[in-house]
């Protein structure tokens, strides 16, 4: 757990990886749910492998109920209710779920972000930003998902909405994938997305480039998105999908259980 004011900093090659059946976070913050948050923290560098097949979150077991802060999602790093946050050089491999969530986030910088994934669970996503988050930049996030490389969901359904609320000044410069499920998501399901650059977005992608959604959830709540900037793309669709099948969106991961 990191704290306000602190930084850790690990070697590019050095490797934290999340013991067998763990089923945790292997990074969270300490203030998620408290009224002042934490403020200034970076975390830099290393390889966080979430060992996804020897984990499994209540997800996997098909419980997509609201289980609160306290209920493990399957993230690698999940940090929550921070201004000031720092996040470079890192590699994060085999996450059950999310690779990078981050809920209710102002003035944060995420960059120079690897996936080394091992594509043997549908779901397999890359950063995930929740609302309300502002004044944020993404930037040279490469490597393969089996889900969102970069998301922002201002709402989202109850296993995945820690918090819920407008995602707004955002600049995503630089993604990259060579078989991608879908580049960047946006979702608005009752929150709006405002003022979002989106530029430089390479590869090849086996759904959508950028996808704007509302997924279902929340019905009846307004979609909104505003000043939306998409400049830049150079990608295409992947022809062979190489992709899980649907089975696995819920599963006991060989080795759960030992």
């Amino acid at each position: 757990m990191i704290h306000s004011n602190q930084t850790l900093k690990l070697d590019p090659q050095t490797v934290i990886r999340l013991a067998d059946n763990s089923c945790d976070y292997m990074l969270t913050n300490g203030q998620t749910a408290a009224a002042e948050g934490n403020k200034n923290i970076q975390v830099i560098g290393g390889i966080w492998d979430g060992n996804n097949l020897y984990q499994t979150c209540p997800y996997r077991q098909g419980d997509r109920s609201d289980g609160g802060l306290k209920k493990y999602m399957g993230n690698v790093i999940f940090l929550m209710n921070i201004e000031n946050l720092h996040l470079e050089g890192l590699t994060i491999k085999d996450p059950e779920t999310f690779g990078i969530h981050l809920a209710k986030v102002r003035k944060f910088t995420v960059k120079d972000i690897v996936f080394d994934y091992n594509m043997e669970l549908v779901n397999e996503d890359g950063i995930h930003i929740k609302g309300p988050s502002c004044e944020g930049f993404i930037q040279n996030v490469k490597g393969n998902t089996n889900d969102d490389m970069v998301a922002l969901n201002a709402d989202d359904q109850p296993m995945f909405e820690p918090s819920r609320g407008a995602i707004t000044d955002i600049r995503i410069d630089g993604i990259w994938a060579d078989n991608g499920f879908t580049a960047i998501r946006l979702l608005s399901a009752g929150s709006p997305i405002k003022r979002i650059h989106i530029s430089n977005v390479f590869g090849s992608y086996r759904l959508r480039g950028v996808l704007f959604s509302h997924f279902g959830i929340h019905k009846g709540e307004p979609r909104l998105f505003e000043d939306i900037k998409i400049d830049h793309i150079y990608i295409s669709k992947q022809l062979e999908p190489n992709i899980k099948p649907q089975s696995n969106w819920i599963m006991s991961p060989k080795g759960a259980g030992k």
